[in-house]
């Protein structure tokens, strides 16, 4: 996106910082990974596109721009945090899951 200088700074950094922890902790059986949501339907979210001049409009111009035409949930986020958190994901370290409904790949 335009004039997101400082916001994607901050991501490139979290997402090699996030790397470079995991390295760093691997031999004491620690595993770092990252999540990178996109939008998500959260109190916050709603409470910020409520004050849109038109919030419906901007809501179904923002669904819109998911290729799965809708935004991410809360429990979407938090079923992949027990995911990353579980046994289940014991081979993943290092990694960033990016769940965006399809955004990244449009």
């Amino acid at each position: 996106m335009k004039e997101r200088v400082a916001y994607c700074t901050s991501k490139a950094g979290i997402l090699g910082m996030t790397r470079a922890v995991a390295l760093d902790l691997a031999d004491k059986g620690v595993r770092v990974n990252a999540i990178s949501p996109s939008l998500v339907l959260t109190e916050l979210a709603r409470d910020i596109l409520s004050r849109e001049h038109d919030p419906t409009a901007t809501l179904a111009r923002r669904e819109a721009q998911h290729p799965l035409g809708r935004l991410g949930r809360p429990e979407e986020i938090g079923a992949a945090t027990v995911y990353l958190a579980s046994d289940a994901s014991k081979w993943v370290m290092g990694q960033n899951l990016i769940m965006d409904g399809g955004l990244s790949v449009g």
